[in-house]
């Protein structure tokens, strides 16, 4: 769980909003119950109307969508935002339930990166770290361990996948190793 407080000093953490009218959801505890005012929880998307799952390999798949515990007619989508609601009524995002970060307003998801890069024949592992300057997110810097059989590649190769790992979890690589 990332905690919105490694990048927003506490007392100046801006408002979400508050939730559009006619759209339903729920903040949510770990183990499924509603929490209480004030508290921090996961916001959910709540409908009758949300899929059962994904159709795959023949047969239905949920992922992360599931039943409601308060309601069963209702079917949830956590959305990954940990929100609380402030007296005001007002929303404030609080942190992240995944390792997911924005970097100059893209979402970048260190696994894929990490599975992008070591996907590659010449890297035997690898790390992907996120890079802060002040309280922001700034770069996502990742360790690579070639791989002995195929330590002929050079810095350009792994250049190569880097960058593809950046643009297809981010869309633009602003620098490389």
């Amino acid at each position: 769980m990332v905690r919105a407080a490694s990048w927003q000093p506490d007392g100046l953490r801006l408002p979400v909003g508050r939730a559009a009218p006619g759209v339903d959801f729920a903040v949510l505890a770990g183990d499924g119950t509603p929490v209480a005012a004030g508290e921090a929880g996961e916001l959910v998307l709540r409908s009758r109307y949300l899929a059962l799952g994904h159709w795959r390999h023949g047969c239905v798949d949920p992922g992360p969508l599931r039943a409601d515990l308060a309601d069963s007619s209702y079917r949830i989508m956590p959305i990954g935002d940990l929100v609380r609601q402030r007296e005001d009524g007002l929303w404030e995002l609080v942190g992240r339930t995944d390792r997911q970060v924005k970097i100059r307003g893209c979402a970048s998801i260190w696994a894929r990166v990490d599975a992008a890069l070591r996907s590659s024949p010449a890297v035997a592992d690898a790390a992907v770290i996120a890079r802060t300057s002040g309280d922001e997110v700034v770069a996502l810097i990742a360790y690579v361990v070639p791989h002995p059989a195929r330590a002929k590649h050079s810095t350009k190769c792994y250049t190569a996948w880097w960058r593809r790992a950046c643009r297809n979890t981010c869309g633009r690589p602003r620098s490389a190793i």
